[in-house]
């Protein structure tokens, strides 16, 4: 998560008291809380002047609250190691470097939360992988109803049941599932990561398609809009998929595979036991397959190396 963007929302749990109790929900039997340790120790540390009692306090509520207002039976929260390659993305790479605008700060009370949370028996801290690659693990692989917490917008392609942290609202979104949308309008299933593999994700520093060949012949910016018309009648994931390769081979001409395949791996949150689970394995055409294995050898050169 950047770290101006994760301060700001800090700011803004503090000064519009989100962390307000929530209305206690019974029980949901099998269930599961996933929790996004890396951005909630943001949101709880506070200011400069804050106290670590104070971060401390406000963790723990935050929790209870979030446990309270879903009914989860389980907690599970998951975190970043430090050290962590993340699954090797800044390696994959080549366009923008891979959180490459972030700044170095972290506010006062961090390193404290963090060992607080390392120490807690319902945490994980990876070093393989990213906390939302883990949470992305834990939906997949959890034998009952899972509920995400998260402030970082890449879990909207996750199937489960995304608790808001500020209101608690609950959106549900099934497995495999294509196009869901909250109360807000906010896109979630499947369709988000194919939006992403348009627009980008200016908070990770990766580009998505540079520019978009419009109907006259000229290469534009491919913001928001500009995705959502593309992928706006594209009822399901096949038709999302050529329609998002044909406008990276308009822009990329023969270097489009390869320019796919990195985004694809850079954005898409594995959901196997092997971290080096690149991209979506439903497409393999020929000119993919290939890519993915150039990106392998890549990658393998600069681990070996």
């Amino acid at each position: 998560m950047n770290i101006d963007r994760a301060i700001a929302i800090a700011n803004r749990v503090v000064e519009a008291g989100a962390s307000h109790a929530p209305v206690v929900r019974p029980t949901v039997p099998g269930s599961l809380l996933v929790i996004d340790g890396d951005g909630l120790n943001y949101s709880c540390a506070g200011f400069e002047d804050t106290s670590p009692a104070w971060a401390k306090e406000q963790l723990f509520t935050r929790i209870k609250n979030l446990r309270n207002a879903c009914g989860a039976e389980d907690v599970l929260l998951h975190l970043t190691h430090p050290s962590s390659h993340k699954r090797h993305r800044y390696a994959i790479a080549t366009i923008k470097p891979y959180q490459g605008q972030r700044k170095s700060h972290k506010p006062k009370n961090w390193p404290y939360l963090r060992a607080l949370m390392e120490d807690l028996e319902y945490s994980i801290s990876w070093s393989d992988r990213e906390a939302d690659d883990a949470i992305a693990l834990t939906a997949y692989d959890h034998d009952g109803p899972v509920f995400i917490a998260s402030e970082d917008k890449d879990m909207r392609m996750l199937p489960g049941f995304h608790l808001n942290m500020k209101d608690y609202e609950i959106t549900h979104v099934p497995k495999y599932a294509w196009d869901v949308k909250d109360s807000k309008g906010k896109q979630f299933g499947a369709k988000w990561f194919y939006l992403q593999m348009l627009h980008g994700d200016s908070v990770d520093y990766i580009p998505g398609l540079e520019r978009w060949v419009n109907p006259k012949g000229k290469p534009v910016l491919c913001g928001d809009k500009t995705a959502i018309k593309l992928l706006e009648y594209c009822p399901n994931d096949v038709t999302a998929h050529n329609t998002v390769v044909s406008a990276y081979q308009d822009y990329y001409g023969d270097q489009w595979a390869d320019r796919w395949v990195e985004q694809a791996a850079l954005l898409w949150l594995s959901r196997k036991h092997d971290a080096a689970d690149w991209h979506p394995d439903n497409f393999h055409c020929e000119h993919i397959i290939a890519a993915h294995s150039r990106l392998k050898e890549r990658i393998n050169a600069a681990i070996e190396g």
